[in-house]
């Protein structure tokens, strides 16, 4: 009989976890840059081929810059940012891009890094 029992919570441990990775999927991490955070840029993220379809995003923008800019992209709503900064965002999303704004306004230097998941059952 304890054979049995522990052949079933082994079995329905294994089940869980299958579960977990089809619900939240599979992902890559990937990172981009403003090239020059003194000037306007359109940043284009691109899932990789063999993660599509997918079903969600991941992105984390941060970075230190002398100045104020504004950064959106939908569904992120319009973000203005200055000095250390940090923007998070996390959802259902179904394309395989995603495009990125980055408007500065008086900034003379810094830095600007998005880190960034597609997310897909896959």
């Amino acid at each position: 009989m304890k054979h049995l029992e522990d052949w079933r919570v082994k079995r329905t441990a294994a089940l869980i976890l299958l579960m977990a990775v089809v619900v939240t999927g599979c992902g890559k991490r990937q990172n981009a840059g403003i090239p020059d955070v003194t000037k306007s840029a359109t940043l284009t993220l691109t899932a990789p081929p063999e993660q599509t379809p997918v079903h969600s995003i991941s992105l984390r923008i941060h970075g230190k810059i002398d100045g104020t800019a504004q950064i959106s992209g939908p569904p992120l709503q319009p973000k203005r940012v200055s000095g250390n900064f940090e923007v998070v965002h996390k959802g259902d999303y179904y394309t395989p891009t995603y495009v990125i704004n980055y408007l500065p306004v008086g900034v003379r230097k810094g830095q600007v890094t998005i880190d960034y998941e597609f997310r897909s059952a896959k």
